[in-house]
C-alpha cells in the first residue's frame, strides 16, 4: 500500500510539474523570459502567428543564424538577422537573455557572438516578439517602455509600422544595408535610406555613391517617380514625433496584407505582396528600373537623359559638351558647360529663363523656401549664382547655386525646371523680340476682330431669333452637341494624361437656348448674385444655371450668412471662385449631414473650422454621418472632404476653379494638392511653415506608388 502511495504521489509531482512547463510554454510563446532560452531547432511565434524568431541557414548555406521570417509563408523570408556578421558552425546556438538583461547569442561553446547591447538593461527583462515583426526587449520597469528594438536596428528589410527616422544634423541616414549575396546576409554594398536635405528623399548607395534617388517628397509623393499619385488613408506618412524628430511610416491600404520593401544584395529596391492563391511574392514596384535614365546621373552635369532619344543624353537648353570627344564617343560622365557665361546686370537687361518641362529636378537643392513663383525667380535672379529654380507644391520655392546633375526628362508627370540663361540665349536681342512681339500681337489682335465681325450674326444671340415665329433654336433629335457647343474643354488637374474626365464647356447662347431664354417659368430660385434657372441638354440631361445679377457688383453684401467666401463678406469683391467657396461649405455639409449653421452653439464657429480640426489631425473620417459611415465608400468620401477643404481656403486664388473641382471629384487618379489652413478657424497654426509641409499625417496608396495627403 505504501509503495502505491507513493507511485501516486511521485504521478501527481510529475503531472503537476510538466502542467506548470506546459501552462509556462503556452503563455510565453511569443516571449523570453531571464532562464528560458531558444536552442537551434526550437522557435518563437508572434501572438497572432504572423511572424517566427529562431535559427535558419539560408539557401545553399550550412551556416546558422539568428532571424525572424514570416510564419505562413511557405518559402522562408527572411526580414531580420541578429549575427548576420558572426554566423554559427554546427547546431549548438542557444538564444537567451543575459546575466545583464541584454538579449544575447551563444554558439556551440558558450561564447556570446551577438547582444542586444542596451545601454540601460535589467534584472528582469524579457524578450517579445510583436506581430509587427518587430523583436523587442522589455525592462521590469513600464512594460511599454522598450530597451532595444530589431526596427531599430534593421538589416535589408522595411516592414509596415516601422518607423525611418529623419534629423537634418544627421544629415544622410544609411538605414538598410543589402545583404552580400542570396546565401550570405552579410552586410553588402548596397545601402537604402533618407537623404533629408532640402525635402526628404529616398536614396539607394553603392559603398558611397548614389544609385538611384526618388526625388523630393511635397507632402504627397516623391516627385521623382513617374506615376506616382496619391490616395488619401494608406501609404508613406511623414510624421512628428514631437521632439523635432521626424519618421517615414508605412500604412498598407489592407492590414492583412503582408507587404514588404527591402534591398536586394544586387542594389535593387522592391516592394512586393505575398499572394495566397500562387503561392508567391507579387511585385509591385522596384528602383532603379531597367532603364539607362533611372541611373543616377547618367549625362553628368548640366546633362538631360531621356530614354526616348538616341543618344540618351544630351546637354540642357544653353550648355554645350565640355568635352565634345568623349561625348561623341558615348562617354557622358563630364557632363556639359555653358555656352554664354552669365553677367549679373541691370533689371532692365537680366538674365531669363528656359522652361525645362516634365522633369526629374536636380539634386542637391540649395535652397527651400516659402516664396511663391514670382518671388522665386527674384530671389534666383538677385543671387549671381543661382543656376536654375522650380515651384512645387507642397515644397515651394527650391533654388540650385552649383551644377545640377541627376536630371531626367518624363513621359508624363514630373516638375518644370527653369533653368537661367544669358539673355541672348532665350532668342537674341530683347528690343528686336519686344518689337517682333507686339507686331504678331497686334496682328492676332486684328485677325480675331475680324473673326468677331464676320462670325457676328452666328454669334449674337439675338439672331437665333427667327423672323417667321420667333422661337428659340433647337437641339438636334440625335442628341449631339450643336455647333453652339464648345467641345470638351482641356482643364484638368495634376495626374497623368488621359486620366480626368472631358468636361464640356457651353457659351452663352447655348445655356439660354436649354433655359428658354431664362424664362420666368424655368427660375427655381434666387440668390444675392442673381437667378437660378432650369435648362435641359441634349439627351434630356437636366441642369441648373445661375445667372449673375449686374447688382452683384455693388461697395453691399449680398448672400448667405456662413457661404459667402471671406473676400465677398468682408471687402464686396465677388469673383469666379466666390461660388466655389459656397460649394465647398455644401460639400461638407452634405457629407457630415450637418448645417454649417448648426455649429454655432458648439467649440467651433462653423463646420470649416470642424472639418479642418479633424482634417489636421489626421481624423477626417469623422466628419462623415454616423447614418452612412458603414456603407460608404471611404476613399471616396475622403475624397469629397478633401475637394471640401480645398474650395473653402481663403484666398481666392487657392481655390480650384468650378471645373477643376468637377475633375477632382470625378478622376480618382487625380493628385489634389494641399489645402491650407483657413485662418479664421483657429489660432494654433504655426508661423513655421515646416519645411517639408509634413507637420500633418498624409497618405497614399494603389499598391504601385506611394504617398500621402496632409493638412496644413
Amino acid at each position: 500500500m505504501a509503495s502505491d502511495s507513493r507511485s501516486r504521489s511521485n504521478l501527481f509531482i510529475y503531472l503537476l510539474t510538466n502542467f506548470c512547463i506546459f501552462s509556462v510554454f503556452i503563455s510565453a510563446e511569443n516571449r523570453i523570459k531571464r532562464g528560458q532560452s531558444v536552442r537551434d531547432g526550437e522557435e518563437i511565434i508572434s501572438k497572432e502567428e504572423r511572424f517566427v524568431l529562431g535559427f535558419f541557414s539560408p539557401e545553399d548555406s550550412v551556416l546558422r543564424y539568428v532571424g525572424i521570417w514570416y510564419n505562413d509563408v511557405e518559402n522562408q523570408t527572411v526580414v531580420w538577422v541578429a549575427n548576420r556578421e558572426n554566423p554559427i558552425s554546427g547546431n549548438g546556438g542557444d538564444l537567451r537573455i543575459g546575466n545583464d538583461g541584454n538579449l544575447i547569442i551563444l554558439n556551440g561553446n558558450g561564447d556570446v557572438i551577438w547582444s542586444t547591447n542596451a545601454t540601460v538593461a535589467s534584472d528582469n527583462s524579457s524578450a517579445v516578439l510583436m506581430d509587427t515583426g518587430d523583436l523587442v526587449l522589455f525592462g521590469s520597469g513600464d512594460p511599454n517602455k522598450a530597451l532595444w528594438k530589431s526596427f531599430v536596428h534593421p538589416t535589408d528589410t522595411f516592414l509596415p509600422d516601422m518607423r525611418v527616422y529623419i534629423n537634418l544634423s544627421e544629415g544622410e541616414r544609411h538605414v538598410f544595408t543589402s545583404w552580400r549575396s542570396a546565401s550570405d546576409p552579410s552586410v553588402g554594398k548596397y545601402s537604402l535610406g533618407v537623404d533629408p536635405r532640402g525635402s526628404p528623399q529616398i536614396v539607394i548607395w553603392e559603398g558611397t555613391s548614389r544609385k538611384w534617388r526618388s526625388g523630393n517628397w511635397n507632402g504627397l509623393i516623391f516627385i521623382g517617380v513617374p506615376g506616382m499619385r496619391a490616395i488619401y488613408l494608406y501609404g508613406f506618412k511623414l510624421n512628428n514625433d514631437g521632439d523635432g524628430k521626424w519618421y517615414f511610416t508605412y500604412t498598407p491600404s489592407n492590414s492583412t496584407d503582408l507587404i514588404k520593401f527591402w534591398i536586394r544584395w544586387d542594389g535593387i529596391e522592391r516592394q512586393e505582396r505575398w499572394n495566397d492563391g500562387l503561392e508567391k511574392w507579387d511585385l509591385i514596384q522596384s528602383h532603379p528600373v531597367d532603364n539607362e535614365c533611372d541611373r543616377y546621373n547618367k549625362c553628368g552635369p548640366f546633362g538631360k537623359c531621356d530614354k526616348k532619344k538616341r543618344p540618351v543624353c544630351s546637354c540642357i537648353e544653353g550648355y554645350v559638351p565640355r568635352d565634345l570627344d568623349q561625348w561623341t564617343r558615348g562617354n557622358w560622365s563630364g557632363g556639359c558647360t555653358r555656352r554664354k557665361n552669365m553677367e549679373c546686370l541691370s533689371e532692365e537687361n537680366r538674365d531669363g529663363f528656359f522652361k525645362a518641362e516634365q522633369v526629374k529636378l536636380p539634386d542637391f537643392v540649395d535652397y527651400v523656401g516659402p516664396e511663391d513663383v514670382k518671388e522665386c525667380e527674384n530671389k534666383c535672379l538677385e543671387n549671381c549664382s543661382c543656376t536654375a529654380y522650380a515651384f512645387v507644391s507642397g515644397i515651394n520655392c527650391m533654388i540650385w547655386s552649383r551644377e545640377f546633375i541627376d536630371l531626367v526628362q518624363f513621359d508624363e508627370g514630373g516638375s518644370t525646371l527653369f533653368v537661367r540663361l544669358d539673355r541672348s540665349e532665350l532668342g537674341g536681342n530683347s528690343k528686336v523680340m519686344k518689337v517682333v512681339i507686339i507686331a504678331v500681337v497686334l496682328g492676332g489682335i486684328f485677325c480675331l476682330c475680324a473673326s468677331i465681325w464676320l462670325c457676328r450674326p452666328k454669334m449674337k444671340f439675338g439672331d437665333h431669333l427667327t423672323e417667321k415665329n420667333n422661337e428659340m433654336p433647337k437641339f438636334s433629335p440625335s442628341g449631339e452637341f450643336s455647333s453652339e457647343f464648345s467641345g470638351p474643354g482641356d482643364l484638368s488637374v495634376e495626374g497623368p494624361p488621359g486620366t480626368g474626365t472631358e468636361l464640356a464647356l457651353f457659351n452663352f447662347s447655348c445655356v439660354a437656348a436649354a433655359t428658354n431664354n431664362f424664362s420666368d417659368e424655368n427660375k427655381l430660385g434666387q440668390g444675392g448674385f442673381g437667378h437660378v434657372y432650369r435648362g435641359m441638354l441634349p439627351g434630356n440631361q437636366e441642369i441648373a444655371v445661375k445667372r449673375l445679377s449686374r447688382k452683384s457688383s455693388q461697395d453691399r453684401v449680398v448672400g448667405t450668412y456662413g457661404y459667402m467666401a471671406p473676400e465677398y463678406a468682408m471687402e464686396g469683391l465677388f469673383s469666379v471662385k466666390s461660388d466655389v467657396y459656397s460649394f465647398g461649405v455644401l460639400l461638407l455639409e452634405i457629407v457630415s449631414g450637418r448645417r454649417n449653421t448648426s455649429f454655432r452653439k458648439t467649440d467651433h464657429s462653423n463646420i470649416i473650422g470642424y472639418a479642418w480640426d479633424l482634417w489636421d489631425g489626421g481624423r477626417a473620417i469623422e466628419l462623415v454621418d454616423p447614418s452612412i459611415i458603414n456603407s460608404c465608400n471611404r476613399e471616396k468620401v475622403l475624397r469629397c472632404i478633401h475637394v471640401g477643404m480645398l474650395c473653402v481656403q481663403d484666398t481666392a486664388s487657392h481655390r480650384p476653379n468650378m471645373p477643376a473641382a468637377v475633375l477632382m471629384l470625378e478622376s480618382e487618379n487625380a493628385n489634389l494638392p494641399m489645402p491650407r489652413q483657413p485662418s479664421f478657424t483657429s489660432m494654433r497654426h504655426s508661423g513655421n511653415a515646416d519645411m517639408w509641409n509634413g507637420n500633418h499625417d498624409v497618405v497614399t496608396s494603389n499598391n504601385v506608388t506611394f504617398s500621402v495627403i496632409i493638412g496644413r
